[in-house]
């Protein structure tokens, strides 16, 4: 019985302090509970911080690509504006070599033309000349044969007379 007693002695003691530290393991929990309880509100602001940034993050990288795209499409218009600049220059240089060219085709048909209007004038001015020597003509063709009519009327009239 003496086993038994001293048995039922330890267990009472182990008993004891397994409540004791069941007891001090509770009150700790408790500690550490409330300790949570104190730290969950830090947590969840602190989460909905990390969602905000994580957001925040892609929202930043969809408009640094967007940003990144704005800026090529602007140097592709600048450079084509470069490059629309320089045909226009081109453009201009072979519309001013044209005009020349132009110019130079026309003064050269000007003066074609005021020596065509001058042969035109002097040919005008012959074609009057050669109407007026062949209307002279005429007349003096006439006139002779005027006279020659003139001639052989006197030519007849005498020889009848003489016979």
């Amino acid at each position: 019985m003496a086993v038994k007693a001293g048995y039922e002695k330890e267990s009472v003691k182990e008993t004891s302090t397994v409540k004791a530290e069941a007891e001090a393991a509770r009150a700790s929990s408790s500690e550490v509970e409330a300790e949570a309880q104190k730290h969950v509100p830090a947590m969840q602001e602190r989460d909905g911080f990390l969602r905000a940034g994580r957001r925040l993050q892609g929202r930043y990288d969809r408009l640094k690509t967007k940003a990144g795209d704005l800026a090529r499409g602007k140097q592709d218009l600048e450079d084509l504006i470069v490059e629309l600049g320089g045909n226009l220059t081109n453009d201009k240089r072979v519309l001013q070599q044209q005009v020349e060219k132009l110019e130079d085709d026309n003064r050269g048909l000007l003066a074609h033309n005021t020596n065509l209007l001058c042969q035109t004038v002097v040919s005008g001015l012959e074609v009057q000349q050669t109407r007026d020597r062949v209307g002279n003509l005429e007349r003096q063709v006439a006139d002779f044969q005027t006279a020659e009519a003139a001639d052989i009327t006197t030519a007849v009239s005498s020889m009848g007379v003489a016979e």
